[in-house]
């Protein structure tokens, strides 16, 4: 900006240089008057040198190499981005000689230069005067029309005949500094806009006309508040100037909205008008009452509504068609926010409105995310509704537009749109509500059945319905509310004494589509073909493509009829979704002989709802003795290719129908036939259709790729469709279990891990007891099959995790069921006496083999006769382990399971047993090889996933997070186990005593600890025999750290280690545990200082410390673990010695370093020279005597400085020179081969030092 007062330079003080942001004075004034003028042209849509829709004004733009650089508009055009740059001038700067030579050679400059950021096709560049020049106005005004023609030559001669025109014409010309062309002076006059204006002066008429302009913008028209408006806007234009120099127009509108009370902005008029039709039409054919004036009782989903709506901006509303989702989200937003703005879009008109060709022809015509964001309102509402009507390329463009408006207030603490999706049971199932949220776990509210009594009390308060009230079955069809509205409304219909009383959803819906067609055959028709389109995403029908006989039938249809026009686009629809499948469920019953062709439309989830009711149907269809669903399942068995999804939802139909108890048990036989085929795939279709998935597609990252595993193993379990199918499994226990079915664990597996224990009110919660009772069963008749020697896939592994899973519900049972199968107890009594008669039936089977069949017994012969030399010697089974071997698959479970953590909690004296069981081998043998190394030899069996080792390998890192003191007790079992095994591998292969240490404790008590340096470095070992242990106690490591770094006290833990343990293995850890927090030695672990083998075990565990991180195995689990390992590994205080750490401590703290050198004082030197002087080196470093501190001279930090003692430097001189000789003799090959690859020949000097 030019032409702004400088400040007089004061003397005796020091210049400071202002930036022109942070100045002040009239000519900043007008500035941001002149922004604001922008700002309010571009919101009210008055005429600017540039068009489109704003999207930010920025000032002060020089670092963006702006040369005019005041003010810089950006707007949003179709074919991109167009800017005017503005150049702020305190006074009227022009004459009748043309523009300012300042501004006109800032404009070539800007118009010229390389790399300039001005577009010359988009982009218009502007003086802003404060004051008019007539002249000059009115002949820039006749500039600018001459250059604007087409005809170059024409434009430059009627300027040049104008002396006015050819004086400003050639002012602008000659303040070019480059040479140009008369082209290119015209282009640039077209590019310029000189803008007069009056601010900051008396009666300003421009102020005025501001001031009238953010009048209009406001609701109620006040002047009172359009002078505030306006003063808001120059207030943040000022605000922008002294501060980041950008101001958003999104962020302006969201001040604004909550500020004042403002109208559709003029752009956006009329197509906010259309929304809002659009989302009144939909609003007003949402039923919130039934037919009798009852209003649903939805108090406890409109509870959990506003608490999940308070921290989340998006929800998901499901529950099965005509439930009331609709009706619910209408009543709780009409009581709990009645004054914000709520637009509501089914799903036809939204694909429409997303849809850049189609959303014109609806009378949008701004693409419908700008629109939103051009909200007026400080609070919004995007209802979804019927969200699975959408077609799957509108999904994506929904999901988009979702994520869009989200992020638009990411930053705000209330949302500026809030939204909710409304959705079928079935979509949400899929996974497909959860993919438009953009989240796999988004907020939901479930809207449920509604209970038999409420609909009870309905139809007693129903006139000539009451009698229906005492009917069990019917209520149970009468569920759902729009169900129940459609009997109300035809009541006459169910209040014939003579018919049968309906009691099914199929009998209703008969009753239901005579009332609807008045038995019209060609209404009938007609709604058939209207459902059929609807099913294929034309969910509504012009009239003009209607034929003469099915418009007759419209025309024609009685009130009740559930089909409509919409007078806003002539299209003829159903009123609701579930009129539609209805009706294509009466398509359906045309061709229900032929599977072949209602199996077609399995694929199409609009056919659903329909296809169900249809097996419903086939289920209460007689023929002959049986039902026409036997007779079409049958018909699906013999030729399953050509209809493959029909036993599907022949299936389908036993589960979901609401007698669905009844259907199952008349199908048992064929359910559980062969070796319960059908009853496999049924649980098949049932976890899919009962579950929901957690988990969303991913684009990127790690689990690109993985989303259909995900999206099988994590779901969670839709609840009342499960108490049914519950009920049938067990009344059938013993012979499901006996099925031994994958599928069983796993249901039973999805239910106890996803379900609480208990309800509100404390009582256990459904359907838990049942499956946990299934889960064991089923583990059960693996234990015995295991017994057997059945051959088992991994499939095991699904019924030992679900038996776990129900530990909380039958703890004592689970218990003993794992005792057995740990083989530390016998097998329970009536499962040995089946596996003793098993056994004896294949006794006999083999003895009637040998008396009959010549080739058995043969065989059997020769392989009597194979004998081998026994290389080892079974020894008997150790007191802590199995008295057999344990189940690969069961440890596996034990070691790795999350479900084993269950009995943990209930259990853990059982828990320990079992895992102690399962580390320690089950077959102890003595091998003959005496070559053999001892570390092999600890006892334990081998784990195929336990090497390389780390801390959540164990499942003791987690049982110490569970149970502290038994998980502890079970640790020092298990370490003392192995040190046992390792002391008796040490006297049978050396034939020595086994090493041990004494501790005196800081109460004055001794404790010996067995083991020697190997043993002290367990917790940083890796070792394919003895990964199990190296895990426990890096997990005990981790625990100790990680408790204390979360502020928990660890003094009883480890006073209890330090006192019960008797192994080195945990002096190593917890020699780790104080290095890693150093004020531990001061304390707890004081005494193990006093200890010289401690200090050289650390230093050789911390040398070697480098090869225990195979990162060639790491890498194969991938990144993720790979990096967990690598940080694990390179802990800090795992690569520093004990030696480093206690000298530090002991300069800090010289008591502790007065108790370390009257220790040190009683070591005993060693006997070799050189051990002896690392010893005294050791010592040397630990006393804090020797250590020099000084401060530097330049920064004045403090120095610490190491000096040996006198003799003991001479000493280590001495032996370095007394080992000369022998360190050449070991660096002699190398020498060797270096000098034999010299390129060039020895000089005779290093020839003879060689020999020498």
């Amino acid at each position: 900006m030019t032409n702004k007062q400088k400040p007089k330079k004061q003397t005796n003080r020091k210049s400071v240089i202002a930036t022109r942001r942070s100045t002040g004075g009239t000519g900043f004034d007008f500035e941001d008057c002149v922004a604001a003028w922008l700002i309010l042209q571009a919101l009210t849509e008055r005429p600017l040198p540039i068009s489109g829709q704003p999207k930010r004004l920025q000032m002060q733009t020089a670092p963006m190499h702006w040369d005019i650089d005041d003010i810089l508009l950006t707007m949003e055009g179709q074919a991109g981005d167009k800017r005017l740059a503005v150049s702020c001038k305190g006074n009227v700067q022009v004459s009748a000689n043309g523009l300012p030579s300042s501004f006109a050679k800032e404009a070539w400059k800007l118009w010229t230069k390389p790399n300039s950021p001005l577009n010359r096709t988009t982009d218009m560049m502007a003086l802003a005067t404060q004051g008019t020049h007539a002249e000059f106005q009115k002949t820039w005004s006749e500039v600018k029309r001459i250059a604007s023609g087409v005809e170059l030559t024409l434009a430059k001669a009627q300027i040049v005949g104008n002396r006015r025109y050819k004086r400003v014409f050639e002012a602008l010309e000659a303040a070019a500094d480059t040479a140009i062309e008369d082209s290119d002076v015209l282009a640039l006059i077209r590019s310029l806009e000189v803008l007069p204006f009056d601010f900051q002066q008396v009666q300003s008429k421009d102020e005025k006309d501001a001031v009238n302009a953010a009048r209009s913008l406001l609701a109620d028209a006040s002047m009172e508040d359009a002078k505030k408006l306006w003063s808001s806007i120059v207030d943040h234009a000022r605000k922008t100037r002294l501060g980041s120099g950008t101001l958003d127009f999104g962020k302006l509108l969201r001040f604004l909205r909550s500020n004042f009370s403002l109208k559709d902005f003029p752009n956006y008029e009329t197509s906010w008008h259309r929304l809002r039709a659009f989302s009144a039409e939909v609003e007003s054919a949402i039923e919130t009452t039934l037919p009798t004036g009852v209003a649903l009782d939805f108090a406890s989903e409109n509870e959990s509504l506003l608490k999940q709506l308070q921290t989340n901006p998006c929800i998901i509303v499901y529950g099965e068609s005509g439930t009331g989702k609709s009706a619910l989200v209408k009543t709780f937003l009409k009581m709990h926010f009645p004054k914000v703005t709520r637009v509501s879009l089914a799903a036809e008109i939204l694909e429409q409105a997303l849809n850049e060709a189609e959303r014109v022809r609806l009378g949008i015509m701004h693409p419908l995310l700008r629109l939103l964001e051009a909200a007026v309102t400080s609070e919004n509402f995007l209802i979804i509704d019927a969200a699975e009507r959408l077609t799957p390329s509108g999904r994506i463009k929904v999901r988009e537009l979702v994520k869009q408006l989200l992020a638009l207030d990411e930053t705000e603490t209330t949302p500026l749109w809030r939204i909710i999706i409304v959705g079928q049971t079935e979509f949400w199932a899929s996974g497909e509500l959860q993919k438009i949220a953009g989240t796999p776990q988004p907020p939901h509210q479930e809207v449920p059945l509604r209970p038999n009594g409420e609909v009870a009390s309905v139809l007693r308060a129903s006139p000539g319905l009451e009698w229906l009230a005492s009917q069990g079955d019917t209520l149970q069809a009468l569920t759902n509310p729009r169900t129940l509205a459609w009997v109300i409304q035809a009541a006459p219909v169910f209040h014939d004494g003579n018919a049968a009383v309906p009691t099914s959803l199929v009998a209703i819906a008969e009753k239901i589509w005579s009332h609807w067609t008045k038995d019209q055959v060609a209404l009938q028709g007609f709604l058939m073909r209207l459902a059929i389109r609807d099913a294929a995403f034309e969910h509504s029908v012009p009239v003009s493509t209607l034929d003469p006989a099915d418009a007759k039938a419209f025309d024609e249809r009685p009130q009740q009829c559930p089909v409509k026009r919409n007078t806003t686009n002539n299209h003829i629809q159903f009123k609701h979704d579930l009129a539609a499948d209805w009706v294509r469920f009466q398509h359906l019953k045309e061709i229900a002989t032929d599977t072949a062709k209602w199996a077609a439309h399995a694929a199409n989830p609009l056919w659903t709802g329909a296809l169900r009711m249809l097996g419903q149907f086939l289920l209460r269809q007689p023929s002959g003795s049986r039902t026409a669903w036997d007779d079409a399942f049958d018909a699906v068995q013999v030729a399953p290719e050509s209809s493959p999804l029909a036993d599907d939802i022949l299936l389908d139909a036993l589960f979901l129908d609401p007698t669905a108890l009844v259907f199952l048990e008349e199908r048992s036989e064929l359910l559980f036939a062969n070796n319960g085929r059908h009853l496999q795939r049924l649980l098949m279709r049932f976890e899919h259709i009962a579950t929901v998935s957690d988990v969303i597609p991913s684009n990127a990252g790690w689990a690109k790729g993985f989303e259909t595993l995900f999206e099988t193993k994590f779901r969670t379990p839709t609840f009342g469709r499960w108490p049914a199918l519950v009920v049938f499994l067990d009344r059938h226990q013993e012979r499901v279990a006996s099925l031994l079915l994958p599928q069983v664990s796993q249901l039973c597996e999805r239910w106890l891990t996803t379900m609480p224990l208990t309800l509100k009110d404390g009582t256990p919660f459904p359907c838990r007891l049942e499956l946990a009772k299934l889960a064991l069963a089923t583990a059960r008749a693996l234990q015995l099959s295991i017994a057997k020697n059945d051959i088992w896939a991994s499939v095991k592994r699904d019924f030992f995790q679900a038996a776990f899973a129900g530990a909380h519900d039958i703890p004592d049972e689970v218990g003993a069921w794992a005792l057995e199968m740990a083989q530390r107890n016998p097998m329970r009594a009536d499962i040995a006496e089946r596996l003793r008669a098993h056994r004896r039936d294949k006794a006999a089977e083999h003895r009637c083999e040998l008396e009959n069949n010549a080739e058995y017994r043969e065989r059997h012969k020769r392989k009597r006769s194979i004998s081998a030399i026994p290389s080892s010697r079974r020894l008997p089974p150790w007191a802590l382990g199995p008295r057999e071997p344990v189940d690969n698959r069961f440890a596996e479970i034990v070691q790795s399971s999350v479900t084993f953590h269950c009995l943990m909690k209930v259990r853990p004296a059982i828990a320990a047993e079992v895992l102690l069981a399962v580390f320690i081998e089950g077959d102890p043998k003595e091998d003959f090889n005496s070559c053999r190394g001892f570390h092999e030899e600890l006892g334990l069996t081998f784990d195929h996933e336990g090497y390389p080792t780390a801390y959540w390998k164990s499942p003791l890192y987690y049982f110490l997070s569970i149970d502290a003191p038994i998980a502890l007790a079970t640790i020092l079992k298990l370490v003392s186990f192995c040190t046992d095994r390792w002391e008796q591998e040490i006297t049978r292969h050396q034939g020595s005593e086994p090493p041990s240490l004494s501790v005196r404790l800081i109460d004055g008590a001794e404790r010996h600890y067995r083991g020697y340096y190997h043993a002290f470095a367990w917790s940083q070992a890796n070792d394919f025999a003895s990964s199990q242990l190296h895990s426990a106690l890096a997990a005990l490591e981790k625990w100790l750290c990680k408790s204390k770094g979360h502020g928990a006290s660890i003094t009883g833990f480890i006073d209890y280690l330090i006192r019960h343990s008797d192994s080195v293995a945990v002096l190593g850890v917890l020699v780790s545990v104080g290095k890693c927090l150093p004020e531990l030695f001061r304390t707890e672990i004081k005494p193990l200082l006093a200890l010289a083998q401690i200090y050289e075990w650390d230093e050789g565990r911390v040398t070697n410390s480098g090869y225990n991180f195979d990162g060639s195995s790491w890498i194969r689990d991938g990144e993720i673990v790979f990096e967990l390992a690598r940080e694990w590994h390179a802990e800090p205080y795992r690569h520093h010695s004990l030696t480093e750490i206690v000298s530090e401590l002991c300069r800090q703290d010289h008591d502790l370093g007065d108790f370390v050198n009257a220790a040190v004082k009683l070591w005993a030197l060693p006997d070799s020279d050189k051990e002896r002087i690392e010893f005294q080196a050791r010592a040397a470093q630990l006393d804090y005597r020797n250590y020099l501190v000084s401060h530097s001279k330049e920064t004045g930090e403090e120095q610490v400085q190491f000096e040996y003692p006198a003799d003991l430097a001479t000493a280590i001189t001495s032996f370095q020179e007394n080992m000369h000789r022998v360190r050449d003799i070991l660096a002699f090959p190398d020498n060797c081969r270096r000098f034999v690859a010299a390129p060039a020949a020895l000089p005779l000097d290093q020839i003879t030092a060689i020999a020498a």
